[in-house]
């Protein structure tokens, strides 16, 4: 699995290098702790394209992000607050894409005590240039084996989130060789 987090690392890297102005990314996670950033952050020259990151673990952090309380009855893991934090990002940045991860990676030993173990929401949200406000939103529901460990579903969301704006900066599809 690291494998396969450096490989899409450097393509995604190779993708943004090509580009005569890449765009600024602001990276925004919950249950990859981290190695989404980490992940571009460790190539030579990630400066030109990585704006910033934050991992916003807790509730609390989440909550102060929005800038307001989840309710009692509001899921941690939803599309709609993905959306919001991801929204939040990009007001309190100069980016020009935000990807946010908000996920569940669930507990170390692999024992399922939550049917959203394994579950992670990706945003993806760019800014028009014409008018500067958010242009464009994907959003994808990642689906892992909730008797995966932590790790193993941090790197999985990790490499999903990659794919995702891999995707996003080369839309053409795969040829297909007969």
């Amino acid at each position: 699995l690291e494998r396969e987090l450096l490989e899409i690392s450097r393509k995604l890297s190779r993708q943004l290098f090509e580009r005569k102005n890449p765009p600024k990314i602001y990276l925004l996670e919950t249950s990859a702790g981290g190695r989404i950033a980490g992940s571009l952050i460790g190539l030579p020259g990630s400066s030109k394209f990585v704006l910033g990151s934050q991992v916003a673990y807790a509730n609390s952090i989440k909550e102060q992000l929005i800038g307001r309380f989840l309710g009692d009855e509001e899921s941690s893991l939803s599309e709609e607050l993905t959306k919001e934090m991801a929204l939040a990002a990009m007001n309190n940045t100069e980016a020009d894409l935000v990807l946010a991860e908000n996920g569940m990676a669930g507990p170390p030993d692999g024992n399922l005590r939550s049917n959203k173990n394994g579950v992670c929401h990706l945003l993806l949200i760019q800014i028009s240039e014409m008018t500067e406000q958010p242009d464009e939103i994907i959003h994808e529901v990642i689906q892992e084996n909730p008797f995966f460990t932590k790790q193993e579903h941090q790197i999985r969301f990790a490499i999903s989130a990659l794919e995702l704006l891999s995707r996003k900066l080369d839309p053409s599809p795969p040829s297909i060789s007969h």
